[in-house]
């Protein structure tokens, strides 16, 4: 897999915790996502590892339903249209 230039790293800011949202699914009409040609994952097996045993109660216990709900989502279903098993 090659490395990523610069221009393609991103670093998502972290900022205060928010109030859960609902995981409804709304209007993705103006929605983007660039696809360099790399490889897309067809299954998703999640390891949480926590790094210190300073994490919050709250995301040690809720974080396994978060990745299970992210896992089984249309979220996911939607990497099917890209067909790249396989693919080099």
């Amino acid at each position: 897999m090659p490395c990523l230039t610069p221009a393609q790293r991103r670093i998502v800011p972290l900022g205060p915790p928010q109030a859960p949202r609902s995981n409804a699914i709304t209007n993705l009409s103006g929605f983007h996502l660039n696809y360099y040609g790399g490889r897309v994952i067809s299954n998703v097996q999640v390891a949480v590892v926590f790094w210190t045993a300073n994490v919050d109660a709250t995301t040690h216990n809720q974080i396994k339903g978060f990745y299970s709900t992210v896992n089984n989502s249309p979220y996911i279903d939607m990497l099917a249209e890209y067909n790249t098993v396989g693919s080099t």
